[in-house]
């Protein structure tokens, strides 16, 4: 059997593509599902929260990992928005991202955001009491005070927690206990 050639093929292009996509800008907890004291502080209750990265192009698969949990979607636009279809338990989460190109090149990680998912608010303290100097009625039990800006002792609430002094309901001061 002989062949005789007869016509050449169309050309074919083909394009090498080894270059890495540019990294993911860090994760960022949606403000609206960040519980915590500032909508800038990655603390929620929220236990499905939404998670943007930015910094992707479109038709990118972009993943989003939280440890053993791993999110994905095509880039649609320059950022893409997950939320986790399961609840998340509590605890602290380690969260980053990475983008695939189409010649199927894998980004960088991008940073890590540190995501902590607080379902149980804490026990409420166990006492309140203002600084002696500053108890200026007829003993130094019975708080009152003539001080615009008595100091209290507040006992029972963990390292970390912030707390809340209300007077008649209105919140008038805050800071973080600093000792149990």
């Amino acid at each position: 059997f002989r062949s005789t050639p007869t016509e050449n093929s169309n050309p074919l292009s083909v394009i090498v593509d080894t270059t890495r996509p540019a990294t993911p800008n860090l994760p960022v907890l949606d403000s609206a599902d960040d519980s915590g004291f500032s909508n800038s502080d990655n603390l929620t209750s929220e236990t499905s929260p939404q998670i943007t990265v930015s910094g992707v192009r479109v038709n990118e698969i972009v993943r989003l990992s939280m440890g053993a949990i791993t999110l994905i979607d095509t880039a649609m636009a320059t950022s893409v928005s997950f939320t986790p279809t399961s609840a998340l338990s509590e605890g602290t989460y380690s969260v980053t991202a990475t983008s695939e190109d189409e010649a199927g090149n894998i980004s960088f990680s991008s940073n890590t955001l540190t995501l902590r998912i607080d379902i149980h608010g804490p026990d409420a303290p166990t006492g309140v009491d203002m600084f002696a100097d500053d108890d200026t009625g007829e003993s130094l039990q019975d708080n009152n005070t003539s001080n615009r800006q008595p100091q209290f002792t507040i006992s029972g609430v963990t390292i970390g927690d912030s707390v809340y002094l209300k007077f008649d309901n209105d919140v008038k001061a805050r800071n973080v206990a600093t000792s149990d």
